[in-house]
């Protein structure tokens, strides 16, 4: 062990460069891990809330319904859907409840906020469905509306005070929790029943339409299949929870890989670097290893004297690593990365052992 430690500390600038990098590649895949693992428990919260079996029937193509509010604003409606086609869709055998919907941006007080009306009857499973009340309940009059969390927090509101959206005074009977990503906009949303806002703007089609599947993979296809036989064409879209889940894990998977690759890339420059500084060590030791085998050390010995080396490195670093660890990581993942690390240590490390291992005695001692 007195060899192995002063060999290392011999050549300080090596050892240390050799140990840093060992250190940052420990703790940047311990960091990647612990994103990995925070997002993953963000993704669950967000799947928890999305409601998989609510879909929205839309008059314009969705490209991305991450990016469904950005869309809704820009696009160019040039078609409404007829009340015999709400009437179709909520008796597809997939479909479990259709209600018409309508979603504008008014003059909320002195603000621009965005309004969902949604009829009275459906606000319970439509909007329960995806978010729960934090304070009040749901609407039940044309001149009542709930409010989305951050809503409430931008007007300085609670249930019972009255609110004024587009020139009509209105009170407000619930406000709902925040709940981040949702198909509704939740968050942002001003919900009231839908006749307040059709007699509004006096439309007398279905703007669009909301509902609750059976299965939300059966009834997509369904309603598609049905407005596709009546219009052919190309202006509508279907999206529900569940294509919102599909996104997210897209999007979540690919963070993940590229956070895996700059981690394997890391560790594998770390190895490298052990190696190389172990290799460098075994040639500055050329003749010192000779003489320790005329002296009775063994290849085996030599062996445990590089791997050893390559040992603490790695085993230094680790320990400094460990509160991150404990902190960031369940134990198996600790103990698989610890696990990991060690192995890459020692196979960094044996290649240029056992070249150490192999030095004839006799030509060494003749070496410089």
């Amino acid at each position: 062990m007195n060899l192995l430690i002063r060999q290392l500390l011999h050549h300080k600038l090596r050892t240390a460069l050799a140990f840093a990098s060992v250190l940052i590649a420990t703790l940047f895949l311990v960091s990647v891990i612990g994103i990995s693992n925070i997002i993953q428990e963000r993704f669950v919260e967000s799947l928890n809330k999305l409601s998989p079996s609510l879909f929205m029937v839309l008059p314009f193509k969705s490209s991305n319904v991450l990016m469904l509010e950005r869309e809704a604003k820009t696009a160019l409606v040039l078609q409404m859907f007829s009340k015999s086609d709400l009437q179709r869709i909520s008796t597809l055998p997939s479909v479990k409840e259709a209600y018409p919907l309508i979603q504008l941006t008014l003059p909320v007080n002195e603000y621009q906020f965005s309004v969902t009306g949604i009829p009275a009857k459906g606000a319970p499973s439509v909007i329960l469905g995806s978010v729960d009340l934090a304070q009040g309940r749901l609407y039940k009059k044309k001149d009542e509306v709930v409010l989305g969390a951050l809503v409430a927090e931008e007007l300085d509101v609670r249930p019972g005070d009255n609110i004024n959206i587009n020139g009509k005074r209105v009170k407000v009977v619930g406000i709902l929790e925040r709940v981040g990503q949702s198909l509704i906009n939740a968050d942002n949303s001003i919900f009231a029943d839908y006749e307040l806002l059709r007699e509004m703007v006096d439309i007398k089609s279905v703007p669009a339409i909301i509902g609750i599947a059976r299965n939300t993979t059966q009834a997509t296809q369904d309603i598609l299949n049905y407005l596709d036989l009546k219009y052919h064409g190309d202006w509508y879209s279907v999206i529900s929870g569940e294509s919102i889940s599909e996104q997210l894990r897209a999007m979540t998977d690919i963070v993940k890989w590229f956070f895996w690759f700059i981690a394997a890339v890391t560790v594998i420059v770390s190895l490298v670097v052990i190696w190389n500084a172990i290799y460098t060590n075994v040639l500055d030791n050329y003749k010192n290893i000779a003489t320790l085998k005329v002296l009775g050390m063994t290849k085996k010995q030599v062996i445990a004297l590089y791997v050893g080396q390559g040992l603490v490195l790695v085993g230094a670093a680790l320990l400094i690593s460990l509160p991150l660890a404990l902190w960031l990581l369940s134990w198996e993942q600790l103990l698989g990365i610890y696990l990991l690390m060690v192995l890459g240590g020692i196979l960094a490390s044996y290649l240029p052992a056992k070249r150490a291992s192999e030095i004839p005695p006799a030509e060494a001692l003749r070496y410089g």
